[in-house]
């Protein structure tokens, strides 16, 4: 999960911040909005393919956002998502699958 937040903060930050760097284009509760949906599709493709194209999921809706507010924004984001159920259940999904790759269940 470090991965996959250093991710976002470093490219996906990057990625959000095009355009001329005012906030008076925009709208934040909007963007916010699209950015976790993107955020969570991010993570997803982190997981399933190891690779994430920051581009491919920046929201449009996000551009004219000055860089302060979409930095804002990218806090909110990863700090809601590490916190919802979801991230509890993929970590424990992780965590068995890995126990389950290292120690097999017997075969009858």
């Amino acid at each position: 999960m470090a991965a996959v937040a250093a991710f976002t903060i470093g490219g996906g930050v990057a990625a959000l911040t095009k355009g001329d760097g005012t906030s008076s284009a925009g709208n934040r509760q909007a963007c916010k909005v699209a950015a976790a949906e993107a955020y969570a599709r991010g993570v997803e493709e982190q997981l399933t393919k190891g690779t994430v194209e920051p581009d491919e999921w920046t929201p449009a809706v996000c551009a004219g956002l000055s860089e302060e507010t979409l930095s804002e924004i990218a806090g909110e984001v990863i700090e809601e998502y590490e916190a919802s159920p979801e991230v509890e259940e993929a970590f424990e999904d992780a965590w068995r699958e890995a126990a389950e790759s290292l120690w097999p269940s017997p075969s009858p």
